[in-house]
């Protein structure tokens, strides 16, 4: 992670020469908070960044967002990443953010992702087999309209059941959200990755509802076309 700083003083560059036009022209108030500000910026920003590993940049990042998100609330706990950034440091720190989240490398969990989607339709595949099973071994129209209708009622209490799951995950998240809003503004730290991690695992979980969902359906149309078979074949 040593490539950072050279991208990150490309910004404190720019500010810096937001500084000096403000010590030439600006008022004196403006550049004394300019000259802290810009302090500020450098020890708990650029000090570090040359032994930074990917953890500490991962952290550093986290902290930023946590500031930036102290923006609108206008109040936080007496610490630098939980006090509202000036105007010209929340410009410097979303430069840096932008740096940060192009260079560190998303956590490695694709191969879990991956592995659990392939298990789950390594399931389905078991489910559909089963199935299938069942209604060859059904003997006679009684037990195959047996056989239909309980996987009929298993895929749609199934559904119901995730569905359920999905609707109070999806409606929990935003509301997290606003309660970390209302937190800070009571001086109580709520850090923003969490919400973030919940998100995600929000997608995961609804990538993984789809692909039951899938062989569900399947197991439905099968189902259903027995069903017709023998309204089909049934005596006028």
């Amino acid at each position: 992670m040593q490539a950072l700083r050279p991208e990150i003083e490309k910004r404190f560059a720019m500010f810096e020469e937001d500084v000096r036009r403000v010590d030439e022209f600006g008022d004196e108030e403006d550049a004394k908070r300019l000259h802290r500000d810009l302090h500020e910026l450098k020890v708990y920003v650029l000090e570090g960044c040359e032994t930074m590993d990917e953890d500490g940049a991962r952290e550093l990042l986290d902290n930023i967002k946590n500031k930036l998100s102290t923006i609108e609330d206008l109040i936080g706990p007496n610490d630098y990443w939980w006090t509202p950034p000036d105007y010209e440091t929340a410009e410097v720190l979303r430069s840096v953010h932008n740096v940060l989240e192009r260079n560190i490398k998303p956590k490695k969990k694709g191969w879990k992702r991956t592995l659990s989607i392939l298990w789950d339709c390594f399931w389905g595949i078991v489910y559909i087999a089963v199935v299938l099973a069942l209604f060859r071994i059904a003997d006679g129209p009684f037990q195959t309209m047996v056989v239909a209708g309980l996987v009929l009622i298993y895929n749609a209490t199934k559904a119901s059941s995730e569905g359920v799951l999905n609707g109070i995950s999806v409606l929990v998240t935003p509301v997290l959200g606003e309660v970390s809003k209302i937190a800070r503004q009571v001086k109580v730290v709520a850090p923003v990755a969490p919400l973030e991690e919940l998100a995600r695992t929000n997608t995961e979980r609804m990538l993984k509802s789809g692909v039951s969902a899938l062989f569900a359906g399947v197991g439905s149309i099968i189902a259903l076309y027995h069903i017709l078979i023998l309204a089909l074949n049934a005596p006028l």
